[in-house]
C-alpha cells in the first residue's frame, strides 16, 4: 500500500538527514555551537516504519512470507553499499576489518554490545537496525499468532522493562545479545515506532479526528513551520515526539481534503525521491565523505552531494531495490 503523501514526507525525511550530514561533515553549525541533527528526519522514518508494518501486516497471517519480504527489502541495497563502503575504508582510511566484525556487518547484528550510532561500518545503518528489530517483532506476533492489537501492551511493557534495566543495572554493557536486544527494546526510538502503529490503527478504524478544511490547512501549514524550526534548533526527544506526531497524521490526511494530481512533475518528483529514499539514506553518508576530499565549499558540496546522492540512488532503486522486492514477493 502507498500512500503518496507520506512518499513525499519520507523524501523530505531523506533530504533533511542528507543535509544534516553535509553540514556535519563540514564542521558547519549554522545555528550557534551545536551541529543540526538529522535525527528530526529519522523520527519520521521511524513513525513510518511503524504505520507501514501495522498496516501492511494487518492481512498478514504467514511469518516466514513477511519475513521474507522483508529481508528481501532491506538486505540486497544494504550488502551492495556496504561493498563500497568497506572498499572507501580501505581506499582513504587507516582501516583493518576482522572476520567477526565483517560477519557483525553482513548480517546488519552487532551482538557484541549495546547499539551505538557507530555500530556498524555504515554508520547510518543503525536506524535500519531498529528497522529490522520491528520487522522481528512482528514476525514473532505472527508466528505466534499473537493478536496484533497486544502489541499496544507489549511494546510498552517491554520498554519499561529495558529502559529500568539500562538505568538501574550494567546489563545493556558487553554481554552478548542480550545488551544489543536491551538497549534497542529499552531506546526511546521505540516509541516513535508505537506512535506510529497507534496511528495506523486509527487510521484503519477511521478514528483520527477530521478538521474543517480551512482549520486543517492553517494546522498543516504550522506543523510544516514547527517541523522545520525544530529541525534547526538541538535535538530534543519530546520536541521531536510532537512536531512529527503532528506533521505526521496531518499529511497522512491530505489528500481525503485535497486531490493530488500524480502526473504533475514536481509531484511525481517528489514522490519518486520518496520512493528511493532508502537507496539515499544508504549511500548519502559515502558521496558526502567522498565528495569532500576535493569540495570545500559548502554550497557547491551540499548541491553537488545531492544530485550525485539522486543519481546513485535512482540507479540502486531501478536495478537492485525493485528487482530484490519483485524476488521477495514470489
Amino acid at each position: 500500500m502507498q500512500i503518496n503523501t507520506l512518499q513525499i514526507l519520507r523524501a523530505f525525511a531523506a533530504i533533511s538527514v542528507l543535509i544534516t550530514h553535509v553540514f556535519q561533515k563540514s564542521n558547519f553549525k549554522p545555528f550557534g555551537d551545536y551541529f543540526l541533527s538529522g535525527q528530526y528526519g529519522v523520527d519520521i522514518f521511524f513513525v513510518l516504519s511503524g504505520f507501514l508494518i501495522y498496516l501492511t501486516t494487518k492481512e498478514q497471517t504467514d511469518p516466514w512470507k513477511y519475513l521474507k519480504k522483508r529481508i528481501f527489502r532491506i538486505y540486497p541495497l544494504y550488502l551492495f553499499a556496504l561493498l563500497f563502503y568497506i572498499l572507501y575504508k580501505i581506499s582513504f582510511q587507516n582501516f583493518s576489518l576482522d572476520f567477526k566484525t565483517l560477519f557483525q556487518n553482513i548480517l546488519m547484528l552487532p551482538w557484541d554490545t549495546k547499539w551505538s550510532y557507530k555500530s556498524l561500518i555504515i554508520v547510518v545503518a543503525w536506524s535500519t537496525l531498529f528497522e529490522m528489530f520491528f520487522y522481528s517483532l512482528f514476525f514473532f506476533i505472527l508466528f505466534f499468532k499473537v493478536q496484533k492489537k497486544l502489541i499496544f501492551i507489549l511494546i510498552p511493557l517491554l520498554f519499561l522493562i529495558c529502559f529500568s534495566l539500562i538505568r538501574f543495572t550494567s546489563i545493556e554493557n558487553n554481554i552478548p545479545f542480550v545488551s544489543l536486544f536491551v538497549s534497542l527494546t529499552g531506546s526511546l526510538h521505540m516509541i516513535f515506532f508505537l506512535a506510529g502503529c497507534i496511528i495506523a490503527e486509527l487510521f484503519v478504524k477511521n478514528r483520527i479526528p477530521r478538521l474543517p478544511k480551512k482549520a486543517y490547512t492553517s494546522i498543516l501549514f504550522a506543523s510544516l513551520v514547527l517541523m522545520i524550526i525544530t529541525m534547526l534548533m538541538p535535538y530534543n526527544h519530546l520536541l521531536s515526539f510532537f512536531a512529527c506526531i503532528l506533521l505526521f497524521t496531518l499529511v497522512l490526511q491530505y489528500e481525503s481534503y485535497f486531490s493530488l494530481d500524480v502526473k504533475k512533475r514536481s509531484t511525481a518528483s517528489l514522490i519518486y525521491m520518496g520512493d528511493i529514499s532508502y537507496s539515499i539514506y544508504i549511500f548519502h553518508i559515502l558521496i558526502i565523505s567522498i565528495l569532500i576530499i576535493w569540495i570545500k565549499n559548502i554550497p557547491i558540496l551540499l548541491v553537488t552531494t545531492l544530485i550525485v546522492t539522486l543519481i546513485v540512488s535512482s540507479f540502486t532503486y531501478n536495478y537492485i531495490e525493485k528487482k530484490f522486492i519483485t524476488l521477495g514477493k514470489k
